[in-house]
């Protein structure tokens, strides 16, 4: 960083920039399932012309979607993945593993996974590069570098846009809840903080840079959808902690990938904000989802939508 320099924002804060937004994840929802043209995004997610317009140029400018034109005069162009779009794949997984594990039901879109490598229908797992163990939040040491909250000052702030999936006129399709815990970047990182060790609420306000109205919303909101537990561990005046519950430290995958995609998009070469070691093999975590029937790296490629069912029951 050079001193005429504004500080830079350290990866995990530019990637939950990119892809933390309800509208965003609904498009990039769209998106791995095939969408690419402007029109079918605004029919099937029921988002405003101007939202997907902003949304879309913001991909663009991001290298995580490119346009690729179609029709000549007038021109019209469609929307597929770009480099650093296809590289949030492993993203994309654990978020659908995450939705079908804790919201599965007659009344969900369901999908499932075919492993063209092995034959078999499967979920994916992440494991560890090094040793293939399954990872477990509590098996993986974390430490902070000194820049580790740059840019938290100058962070964008949008209003959490709760429930954008649920009013779609079609219902949503894959990422029920995901797109409301994903699509608020503030609980996304209370949510990292969370998983840093963090439990209190002055811990929360320094970690995130949040004000502190925004934090106790937040907080209820992430007791409300039982991510959080709040357990009191002092009296007069009251004070609490708030701890992971085990749908909250099932997101562990979603975030571990989520910061792996920003360090290799965004870091620009230079020391990670964040090293992570796995503790059972004692290497720093490498990441890669696999599949639960044969263990084998998955990839873009080896996957198939085996089924899905993309109208919800009685709808």
């Amino acid at each position: 960083m050079t001193l005429d320099s504004k500080p830079q924002p350290d990866a995990i804060w530019k990637a939950v920039d990119i892809i933390c937004d309800a509208p965003t994840l609904l498009l990039m929802e769209s998106v791995w399932l095939g969408t690419r043209r402007f029109d079918a995004f605004q029919r099937i997610t029921g988002l405003m012309k101007a939202v997907i317009s902003t949304r879309l140029k913001k991909l663009v400018a991001a290298g995580v979607l490119k346009k690729r034109l179609y029709y000549e005069k007038p021109k019209r162009y469609e929307y597929i993945l770009d480099e650093k779009g296809a590289a949030l794949f492993p993203v994309a997984l654990m978020m659908l593993r995450w939705e079908q594990a804790w919201n599965a039901g007659p009344d969900r879109i369901s999908v499932k996974l075919h492993h063209r490598s092995c034959g078999q229908n499967m979920s994916p797992i992440c494991v560890c590069g090094h040793c293939s163990e399954e990872v477990q939040a509590i098996d993986v040491t974390r430490s902070l570098t000194a820049h580790a909250n740059q840019g938290a000052a100058g962070y964008m702030k949008r209003r959490r846009q709760a429930g954008l999936a649920k009013s779609r006129s079609g219902g949503t399709m894959l990422f029920d809840e995901i797109s409301e815990i994903f699509g608020d970047r503030w609980s996304t990182l209370m949510l990292r903080a969370a998983f840093m060790g963090i439990s209190r609420y002055d811990g929360f306000l320094k970690e995130t840079s949040v004000s502190t109205n925004i934090l106790t919303t937040r907080l209820n909101w992430l007791i409300e959808k039982k991510l959080f537990t709040k357990k009191a561990y002092q009296q007069n005046p009251e004070r609490f902690d708030y701890k992971l519950t085990s749908k909250g430290l099932d997101l562990y995958p979603i975030l571990l990938f989520l910061l792996q995609w920003g360090e290799e998009c965004f870091g620009g070469g230079r020391t990670p904000s964040l090293t992570l070691e796995h503790k059972p093999c004692k290497q720093a975590l490498q990441a890669i989802a696999v599949c639960s029937s044969c263990r084998e790296q998955l990839t873009v490629e080896s996957l198939a939508l085996a089924d899905i069912n993309m109208e919800k029951p009685n709808s």
